[in-house]
């Protein structure tokens, strides 16, 4: 993965944890940030979306309380089919809080790939089982004196350049169907408790299934029962 931060000014850091840096990566990232950030000063203000590169730098460099995207990471599927461009910032209103913005770009041998935003958390690692692409991500969220971690799993295929989400509706996933979301399974539970085997969401390559496992709390965040299953993907 490769991480890429954007200072509100027009500067931007590169961190890498583990590849190259690719320039063109490098100019979409910024693209994004400046795209999403455009759309947020937009609904906030009466502001044309025509503003200049200038003037939006202007507003987000003073003190802008709305909300701000200031960094981003590519993470590429194994067999470099597609990649995943995750967009980090945050809303501001009593409290702020983390947000993301994710954009699949597939059909990488075109000249113009395609692109779909989809919501997204930082990606911990993209698997391919057969056909079938899981991508594993994680975050916190939340803000003020309650925040959350969550798991997501996102599944699809990438047939005759058509990317597919899997469907997790039939009978096997009745249970799960409140935790589905366009092709997603997530999961998540107040940040109370320590990172612990309690929590997970994984791959079994022996049983060829989702498995998961999370705490259900109630309204004063005691726990009142551990909630684990799997499904077929």
């Amino acid at each position: 993965m490769i991480k890429f931060n954007l200072a509100v000014l027009g500067f931007f850091f590169v961190f890498i944890s583990n590849g190259q840096i690719k320039t063109k990566d490098q100019k979409i990232i910024n693209h994004l940030i400046d795209k999403l950030n455009k759309e947020l000063v937009v609904d906030s203000f009466d502001t044309p979306r025509n503003i200049s590169k200038k003037e939006l730098d202007s507003i987000l460099s003073a003190d802008y309380r709305n909300g701000i995207y200031k960094s981003g990471t590519v993470t590429y599927s194994p067999d470099k089919m597609f990649k995943v461009f995750v967009i980090e910032g945050e809303a501001c209103g009593m409290n702020c809080k983390p947000q993301f913005e994710g954009f699949i770009y597939y059909n990488l041998n075109r000249k113009k790939p395609s692109v779909l935003p989809i919501s997204m958390y930082p990606i911990d690692k993209i698997s391919k089982i057969g056909t079938t692409y899981l991508i594993f991500q994680s975050a916190q969220t939340g803000g003020g004196n309650i925040f959350y971690d969550n798991k997501q799993v996102t599944i699809f295929t990438i047939n005759n350049g058509k990317l597919i989400f899997n469907k997790l509706t039939d009978k096997k996933t009745e249970g799960i169907k409140d935790h589905i979301n366009n092709g997603s399974f997530e999961i998540s539970q107040p940040s109370l408790f320590e990172e612990n085997p309690l929590f997970y969401l994984k791959y079994n390559t022996k049983t060829k299934s989702i498995e998961y496992q999370y705490n259900e709390v109630d309204d004063n965040y005691n726990i009142t029962k551990l909630i684990k299953g799997s499904f077929k993907i």
